[in-house]
């Protein structure tokens, strides 16, 4: 009943390991990421490394997070060879293992859950030519942690992504729809397009909800990281409109609007359409009489989108 989401799914398996590069930002003097070359990145395997690079690796011998997570960064985005992959898991392992205990209110939380993600990645594939193989229970659990303990985005998504194609858990959409809002919520731009999409589908355990659906594929959009990331979601939104009908697309904007402030792109203007008259009770009911009161408290909280079973 999922097969529609794997087309999607295969596109966004994984983080894009290039983008933890940058999860330091400014914070040390350190060499930036995007700067060192891939002849850089050779020394530093070979051990003979000088100058800012040279740093960093020490650095991370000391236990310096940043330091780990940039070098991490540029094993797993620079390497093009088993033995980098293997080095960028092994310094991602010891972040998980150091700081396994550590709390949401950790002023490090977000980047040691970035860890847990990326982790996660490598045992959801596996790392061909090594001996690291693909395990997806234990990639779902490091999600789990990231997802619910720590409250990341990313892994919530990809957690969702594991219960859509039943990957080392129970395929479930039930349990994707609520980790889908989650992340949504967190103006994550995958998340809202997959959660809009499936809501603009239905499945066997969410009850269908096109004016929601478009919605979210609208401002996933807005929400775009990247111009792939954008052309995939306005695929998804273009396919959706082509079949919706009229008052679906008048109550999407409506939507669109009231949830603007909240899960979209603050800078985005978009224009309310002008009212019409109602097609069902659960539209005039989500809509009429209410003030701009956010995501969750008009409905998308996870649970109104689940099909009640028979």
């Amino acid at each position: 009943m999922y097969k529609w989401f794997t087309g999607i799914a295969v596109v966004f398996v994984g983080v894009s390991l290039a983008g933890w590069t940058g999860l330091a930002g400014g914070e040390k003097r350190m060499a930036s990421a995007g700067n060192i070359s891939t002849q850089k990145l050779g020394a530093v395997e070979a051990g003979r490394a000088a100058g800012p690079i040279s740093a960093l690796k020490q650095a991370a011998d000391r236990g310096d997070l940043d330091a780990q997570l940039k070098l991490a960064g540029l094993y797993a985005a620079g390497g093009k060879t088993s033995g980098s992959q293997l080095k960028a898991f092994d310094l991602f392992q010891r972040i998980v293992d150091t700081h396994a205990e550590i709390t949401p209110r950790d002023v490090r939380a977000s980047r040691i859950a970035s860890a847990f993600v990326a982790l996660g990645n490598y045992f959801r594939t596996g790392i061909s030519g090594t001996a690291i193989k693909a395990d997806k229970r234990r990639a779902a659990n490091l999600y789990w942690h990231a997802a619910s303990y720590l409250g990341d985005a990313e892994a919530q998504y990809s957690l969702a992504q594991m219960h859509l194609l039943g990957e080392g858990v129970p395929r479930s959409g039930r349990l994707a729809v609520n980790w889908l809002a989650n992340a949504a919520k967190k103006r994550h731009a995958k998340a809202q397009a997959v959660l809009g999409d499936l809501l603009w589908r239905g499945a066997e355990d969410v009850r269908r909800q096109p004016r929601k659906g478009l919605a979210l594929l609208t401002i996933a959009g807005q929400n775009a990281r990247d111009e792939a990331e954008a052309r995939w979601i306005e695929t998804l939104r273009v396919g959706a409109l082509a079949q919706s009908q009229a008052h679906e697309r008048a109550g999407a904007k409506r939507l669109s609007a009231l949830w603007q402030s909240s899960i979209g792109r603050s800078s985005v203007s978009v224009p309310v359409a002008k009212p019409e008259p109602p097609v069902s009770v659960e539209s005039d009911a989500a809509l009429s009489g209410r003030r701009a009161e956010g995501f969750t408290n008009i409905g998308l909280d996870g649970q109104s989108a689940l099909r009640q079973p028979r």
